[in-house]
């Protein structure tokens, strides 16, 4: 089998279908593009997603979390919580510690301070529902 030099573009069907393989879902600017190139082959996962995408039922609110899923998203959480709160005690500011864990984990600031507001928020929810 010859790989072509689309099949290693992050649109590719190859990409797509390991994305989805692996739990995540593509951009929908990934899927116009591979579905822009008229590749005669397209993956049966990638067809799946394709026909539920389409299904308005299937649309509908916010898809729950497995539990696996959800105690996966907590820890998570949990350890970047810990390296922020780790930063700060070395004297960093809740940015500068942003920054630092962002460059340590390869990850955009950005991700980092939505995901460490996101998780204290869900825990201060949490903690609210207890009392």
């Amino acid at each position: 089998m010859t790989v072509k030099l689309s099949d290693l573009r992050y649109d590719s069907w190859a990409s797509i279908a390991r994305a989805l393989r692996d739990g995540l879902r593509p951009e929908l600017a990934d899927l116009l593009a591979a579905l822009g190139r008229g590749e005669p082959y397209v993956p049966a996962i990638a067809q799946e997603y394709l026909a539920e995408l389409l299904d308005a039922k299937d649309r509908r609110g916010r898809p729950r979390l497995s539990t696996r899923a959800a105690t996966r998203q907590l820890i998570s959480g949990m350890l970047l919580d810990a390296d922020v709160r780790r930063h700060k005690r070395e004297g960093c500011t809740l940015k500068e510690a942003f920054e630092r864990v962002a460059m340590e984990r390869h990850r955009s600031i950005s991700s980092i301070r939505n995901r460490y507001y996101e998780y204290n928020a869900s825990t201060e929810k949490i903690a609210r529902l207890k009392k």
